[in-house]
């Protein structure tokens, strides 16, 4: 048991050094440019993605949640993007 709490200690720590700025740059390599064609649209949607997130570049990754995801989604519905929203 106590191996357990020690793991996820570390796991929090580790996770809490983290900016969220390098949660979104993973979610990039590994993802939008793993499963979407290199050219316009892959850059696009990258550029969307920072833009949207770039507030909370700063903030260490524990300060991420799915509040602050949906607040971020939410304003850009709220301008009228409908699209980008559901791109996020």
């Amino acid at each position: 048991m106590q191996a357990k709490q020690a793991l996820a200690q570390e796991a929090a720590r580790l996770k809490s050094q983290m900016l969220i700025s390098d949660l979104v740059e993973q979610y990039i390599e590994k993802h939008i440019r793993t499963f979407l064609k290199p050219g316009p649209s892959q850059r696009e949607r990258e550029r969307q993605l920072r833009n949207a997130i770039e507030p909370y570049y700063g903030q260490p990754s524990s300060d991420l949640s799915h509040d602050l995801v949906q607040n971020t989604i939410d304003d850009k519905r709220a301008a009228g993007k409908m699209d980008m929203a559901n791109r996020l």
